[in-house]
């Protein structure tokens, strides 16, 4: 560890262990993985934690993703240019429906941090085709039964769709989760297969 600012470079004067604002620049530094980060850099390591148990070095990947992305831009990227260049080169690395379903559901979290609804319902929609065709495939659903959370956090359109049955088919055709007309940030409804 360090006593050393990650954004000015000046000593704060004692060893940094934990989140502290510098007493010389004023920003908050952040402890990760036993260094001493920046909030940028806290960003890209905490996102990368939603990617790294499916490749075998998230470090070496990052590295070729940053290289790519400073080639193409002009100048290093920002951290949801990299983070997003990390889980699409992972996409292509992986083939196991539930493998990429799994990386379609965190690339679905991370456009949803950043407010953008529209991509994370496409991207569950995307997530969980892949689920439902894989059970299928495997003989394992004929149905998908509609289940929403059952507490008072559920809106009034999610309610009218509990409980609903989809064949595999129609439900493959146009997923009926996450609910369109859901007036949540972000549908919490799930599905069971039969």
């Amino acid at each position: 560890m360090t006593s050393i600012c990650p954004y000015c470079n000046n000593d704060t004067g004692k060893v940094i262990t934990m989140k502290k604002k510098c007493p010389v620049c004023t920003k908050v530094i952040f402890v990760r993985n036993g260094k001493v980060v920046t909030d940028e850099e806290k960003f890209i390591i905490d996102w990368q934690k939603y990617m790294d148990f499916m490749v075998p070095d998230i470090e070496a990947l990052r590295f070729d993703v940053e290289k790519t992305l400073k080639a193409r831009f002009g100048k290093e990227p920002g951290a949801p240019d990299l983070i997003w260049g990390m889980f699409n080169q992972i996409l292509l690395k992986l083939s196991d429906p539930w493998d990429l379903s799994i990386i379609y559901r965190n690339m679905a979290k991370f456009r949803q941090s950043e407010g953008n609804k529209d991509a994370y319902i496409k991207l569950m929609k995307t997530a969980m085709c892949l689920e439902v065709r894989d059970s299928a495939e495997k003989g394992w659903a004929n149905n998908i039964v509609i289940k929403n959370i059952d507490d008072g956090l559920v809106c009034d359109e999610c309610k009218i769709i509990n409980g609903k049955i989809y064949p595999v088919k129609e439900a493959l055709a146009n997923f009926p989760l996450p609910h369109n007309k859901c007036t949540s940030d972000a549908c919490r409804c799930t599905y069971l297969t039969k």
